[in-house]
């Protein structure tokens, strides 16, 4: 890189202490500016020069300045750029690569001094710009790295030090923001921003920082306020922790300098000082010294705050600042000749909007404008939020009666003057289905994001789902489904559920509390009415809309490719098929489409971290291939039952190692853990099984999809074609990824004076007679959390839901209202009678009761459809949240909560596949849907205390942990000796050997991978016993026990891959999937079935390469193998 053209722009960067007596000022200097124009005038004579076509960006220099130059479509312009680069980079030379590079770091300089400097009045730009071409400067040198293995020197300034700057005034806001985000736990938290118009200046609101007008008192509300929370994360006051060291540093140059503090540096030292306190860093404590608090973030504004919004040339956080400054002034103001402006403001912003909305519907791609339209998008949201925060209505006894002279008062009427709620804006349905189909992430994140009131994934929320689903399984067309008991009465069907170990006989009384006393005439009509509320719970997750013509409700798309479309892993994993043309197509998936494994740091991910953190940089694709002395990093102190994925391992662990990304996250983050996520694609005839390697970042509240590998045929692996380096994303992300989110707004209203929400059926729990504890301890009964109808039935809108829906509002309760605090994300209790149904039995049953009114005649496909797809909703949310990211192990609580949650969604989501299955084999397509699931290896030493208390339901007289138990002081504590242990696991391997439990409860869920994993367990805690008591497991099974009718079902499957494999006919291979000899439903003789796959076995002529015919003898083999481990069970029953 030639520095020397560079020299004007570059500074040296020194460390210096946070003490304001080392302050070294002859260190610091004011960066001169960088020739932008004539950087990239280099750059555009050098396309132009290659013949690549630049038009539909810009014709000359100047249109850069008029169109480009801007908040709004600087972003834009540098990605083209980039992309126009990556299509013609082979048109480069190596000094041209690297000239281009640095014109870009040039650029990147002098916009970070323009933007950093005071005297420059006119910025257009601001920091999120500068950060965007700071990537793309890296995407240019990564870029070159990759493909040309060019290394390019890159150098960039600080920003000056300018309190009276751009940069330094809207980092200030958002500091405040981040601040008041984290304290309140709320994205509601906003800064808001007035503007001075005998100054014409933007200042901000003090009483938003700390709720009073008093500047200085509100600044010490909020020093208050962070010193004495109780919750704040301390990643994320890190992350706020560097920008107000930056500001810090900033007020330090420039005390130094001129003598005196700058504007609103006592702001910012109180808050330097109040988040080192919190952190633990009191020694960089600094000196506050008092000065002018002006809040001022922009200076000359203009009188037109309309016209600001308006602009392309103020950012995104000021715009959110105005609009919140436009809410209060409406909530708090008594200048009715204000409040009369403000609302006309709002009307006219949505002019705006309608234009600029036919403005982007005219684009011919949305991904080349996609920032323009983020940011119009964003405004979109703050505009709503504002609109949905002044409709409020208050329905409080005290504010209808009553008229003090109080703020509260005046503000109350400046609402309820406000009959007429203002319409919100909402997008064409041509804009919506561009965005859906853009597959863009950025695009997908921002849509997803627009609505600021949504139903969050909250216990409420989870548990309402769940209930609602159990509800929809219990009853056909709203009827209760019954037969008939012992005596002839019709009652509700029950079923056999496990709970805390013991058989249980449930029905749908036993779930709901507000059942449980009914009989007859009044049980029919409640749960009917229970069904209709549930009904609309599940519709309304889903955009969807009533057709007045036909007096019918249609969803916008199927609801199942809503769920695809909305679940983070189809962004994850970005999964394609090949097609026979050989071009790709990428496609969604449901959340029960991958199979998760989660690492716990046993033995294989033992192994694969430390090789990993052992190895340095490699060339080389397979393990095989490295040096002895580097292959012998890898642990070879693995127990035989945990190397079935070893070579998996070794594959990620080399790629991970090539992988810059990855192999820095290992090496640098501590709290970190890693899934892997399996699923099958296609390419063209051929199944592909991909495995990606997820890694979970904790401290920085992240997931990055390292890579894919593909699985070859002949047990190898090789670094997926397109997904080689997957995507990152923010916990926050993916949960606004995983969200439905179209029709889950909720408005607000008071009543009662508190605070509800309104949303159709978010009262379902009450109505089903659910109390919830509150973490302090407070129960609420419906009473408390919802309104009654007989008061508040008209508060909300019946008539659409009647309309839609043919539901009524005639409950107990108004079905759309609950109190706010209880959908927040407070962790609460879901109470009842009935207190230990967990998710495992509520799950449980529900699928028994589906399994019943399958066998029954009483399921038809379209309530089969709509389960399935509920599940994999309420299984999707399972997945994902806000706090914790992607489902991955946690050394805490929470982690086995989750993950059990999980297993019994998905052990839910495999019986209805199973149903599925067996209808398919009665229609053209005979389709066979795939069972996944989640596992995650066992740290003995961390999971002995835990596997003891979930053994105790089955042994509590001889298993003496305490549920309290966290830590092993004596082993006899625990229980009465390894033997007791022993029979435990020898009953469950006995009842899976035998016929006699082949239905059994216990083993419902149980099959042979299951049941190794177990004795894995045991026989590494119990490993001193091993040769005194010899193995657990006992094959000696019988000829009509699950084990035999496993084995061949897997047998079945095997042949069925083998022909697939050579492209043959096996089309009636589906009618004889079912081998279990006791089910008589559809198969009563399989004669015919087996003599079908004997002759064609018969006739499998392998052709082919040696190799070829090599891995079809070793399929059968293994085919062979397992038919003769079942032939010795039948051997061993004809001699008995």
């Amino acid at each position: 890189m030639n520095n020397q053209s560079a020299s004007n722009c570059r500074i040296v960067q020194r460390k210096r202490s946070n003490k304001l007596i080392n302050c070294p000022c002859n260190n610091f200097k004011i960066n001169k500016p960088c020739d932008i124009k004539d950087n990239l005038n280099q750059i555009l004579e050098k396309f132009t020069e290659k013949n690549i076509n630049l038009k539909d960006t810009l014709n000359t220099i100047d249109d850069y300045y008029e169109k480009f130059e801007n908040n709004e479509n600087f972003n834009d312009f540098w990605n083209s750029i980039f992309d126009l680069y990556k299509e013609n980079c082979n048109k480069f030379n190596e000094e041209e690569r690297e000239q281009i590079v640095n014109n870009i770091n040039e650029i990147l300089n002098g916009y970070k001094g323009m933007i950093s400097d005071s005297n420059n009045k006119n910025t257009k730009v601001n920091e999120n710009n500068v950060l965007n071409l700071t990537k793309i400067l890296y995407d240019f040198a990564d870029f070159n790295r990759n493909e040309f293995n060019e290394i390019n020197e890159i150098n960039i300034v600080n920003y000056n030090k300018d309190s009276k700057s751009k940069y330094f005034k809207e980092k200030l806001l958002k500091v405040l923001y981040k601040l008041k985000k984290i304290l309140k736990k709320s994205k509601e938290q906003k800064i808001s921003a007035k503007n001075n118009k005998e100054n014409s200046d933007l200042r901000i609101d003090s009483k938003s920082i700390g709720d009073s007008e008093n500047t200085e008192e509100s600044i010490d509300n909020l020093i208050n306020e962070i010193k004495n929370s109780e919750i704040l994360d301390k990643n994320e006051l890190k992350n706020v922790a560097d920008d107000v060291k930056e500001l810090q540093n900033i007020n330090d140059y420039e005390l130094y300098t001129k003598g005196e503090p700058s504007d609103n540096s006592e702001l910012v030292s109180k808050i330097t000082n109040e988040i080192n306190n919190k952190l633990g860093n009191v020694e960089n404590n600094v000196k506050v010294i008092p000065s002018e608090n002006n809040l001022i973030i922009n200076e000359d504004i203009g009188n037109s705050l309309v016209d600001a919004l308006k602009s392309n040339d103020v950012s995104d956080e000021v715009k959110e600042a105005i609009l919140k400054g436009f809410e209060d002034n409406i909530k708090n103001s008594i200048d009715e000749s204000l409040v009369e402006e403000t609302f006309n403001n709002i009307n006219e912003l949505k002019e705006f909007v309608k234009v600029k909305e036919e403005e982007i519907n005219n684009y011919n791609s949305l991904k080349s404008q996609k920032h323009k339209i983020i940011k119009f998008l964003k405004l979109v949201k703050n505009l709503n939020s504002l609109i949905n925060n002044i409709n409020v209505k208050d329905y409080s006894s005290s504010n209808n009666n009553n008229n003090n002279n109080n703020n509260n008062n005046n503000n109350n009427n400046n609402n309820n003057n406000n009959n007429n709620n203002i319409e919100k804006v909402k997008l064409s349905k041509e804009l919506i289905n561009r965005i859906e189909s853009s597959s863009d992430k950025d695009l997908t994140l921002t849509f997803n994001d627009l609505n600021i009131n949504s139903l969050k994934n909250t216990n409420y929320n989870e548990f309402s789902d769940k209930i609602a689903f159990v509800i929809l399984t219990a009853g056909e067309n709203g009827r209760l489904i019954k037969k008939s008991d012992a005596n002839g009465n019709l009652v509700p069907v029950s079923v056999t559920v496990l709970v805390d170990g013991e058989e249980k006989q449930l029905n749908i009384k036993d779930i709901i509390p507000s059942l449980k006393n009914l009989e007859g005439e009044e049980l029919d009509n409640k749960f009917s009415q229970l069904y209709d509320i549930a009904i609309v719970k599940y519709a309304e997750q889903f955009r969807n809309f009533y057709d007045e013509n036909n007096g019918e409700t249609y969803f916008d798309k199927d609801p199942m490719d809503i769920v695809k479309g909305n679940n983070a892993m189809t962004h994850i994993l970005n999964p394609y098929n090949i097609l026979e043309d050989g071009n790709y197509k990428n496609y969604d998936i449901t959340p029960d489409d991958v199979y998760f494994h989660l690492a716990t740091n046993d033995y294989l991910d033992h192994a694969f971290t430390s090789f990993i953190n052992s190895v340095g940089n490699i060339d080389v694709d397979k393990f095989n291939e490295l040096p002895e002395d580097i292959k012998s990093y890898w642990s070879s102190n693995i127990p035989e039952e945990f190397s079935k994925d070893e070579d998996l391992y070794k594959a990620m662990a080399i790629h991970c190692i090539k992988n810059t990304r990855c192999h820095n996250y290992f090496r640098k983050t501590e709290k970190l853990s890693f899934n892997v996520v399996s699923h099958i694609s296609q390419d063209k005839d051929n199944i592909v099984i991909n495995h990606s390697l997820i890694i979970n970042d904790d401290e920085n509240k992240r997931t990055f999809n390292a890579f894919t590998l593909n699985e070859l045929e002949n047990g190898e692996y090789k670094l997926d074609d397109v997904n080689g380096s997957g995507s990152e994303f923010s916990y926050e992300e993916l949960d606004i990824l995983n969200s439905n989110n179209n029709n889950n707004e909720m408005k607000k209203i008071k009543a009662k004076n508190k605070e509800y929400i309104e949303k159709y059926s978010i009262g379902f729990l009450a109505e089903c007679g659910y109390d919830i504890e509150k973490t302090d301890g407070t129960l609420l009964t419906p009473d408390d959390y919802a309104l009654s109808n007989e008061e508040f039935n008209d508060i909300s809108d019946n008539e659409i839901i009647e309309k839609k829906y043919g539901v009524k509002n005639n409950g107990k309760y108004n079905m759309n209202v609950v109190r706010s605090d209880i959908v927040s994300h407070e962790k609460m209790k879901i109470k009842s009678e009935n207190n230990d149904m967990n998710d495992a039995p509520v799950k449980d049953f529900a699928l028994k009761l589906i399994t019943y009114r399958h066998e029954n005649g009483k399921l038809d496909d379209y309530d089969l459809d709509l389960l399935n797809t509920y599940s994999n909703i309420i299984l999707g949310k399972e997945l994902y949240n806000e706090k914790e990211g992607m489902i991955h192990y946690t050394d805490d609580n929470e982690y086995q909560s989750r993950y059990n949650n999980v297993r019994e969604s998905l052990n839910l989501q495999n019986g209805i596949k199973d149903i599925k299955n067996e209808r398919s084999r009665y229609t053209e397509s005979r389709t066979c849907l795939t069972k996944t699931y989640i596992t995650g290896n066992f740290d003995v030493e961390k999971k002995l205390i835990s596997s003891l208390q979930n053994l105790k339901k089955y042994d509590s007289e001889n298993i003496k942990v305490k549920d309290e138990e966290t830590s092993i002081s004596s082993p006899g504590e625990l229980c009465d000796g390894a033997e007791t242990l022993l029979n435990v696991i020898n009953g469950l391997n006995y009842r899976y050997m035998n016929s006699n439990y082949k239905s059994h409860e216990s083993i419902r869920d149980l099959d042979m991978n299951k049941l190794n994993n177990i004795n894995k367990l045991y026989n590494q805690m119990l490993k001193q016993h091993v040769e005194k008591h010899g193995e657990i497991v006992d094959s000696k099974a019988d000829t009509e026990s699950k084990f035999v009718t496993d084995k061949l079902d897997e047998i079945l499957k095997n042949i069925t891959q083998l022909f697939n494999d050579d492209d043959q006919d096996l089309s009636n291979i589906n009618i004889v999937y079912n081998m279990d000899l006791s089910d008589k439903k559809l198969d009563d003789d399989k004669t015919y079935e087996i003599e079908y796959i004997t002759n064609k076995l018969k006739e499998l002529d392998v052709s082919g390469s040696e190799e070829t015919r090599q891995e079809y003898k070793e399929k059968l083999l293994d085919i062979y193998d397992k038919v003769s481990e079942v032939e010795e069970v039948f051997d061993r029953n004809n001699k008995r």
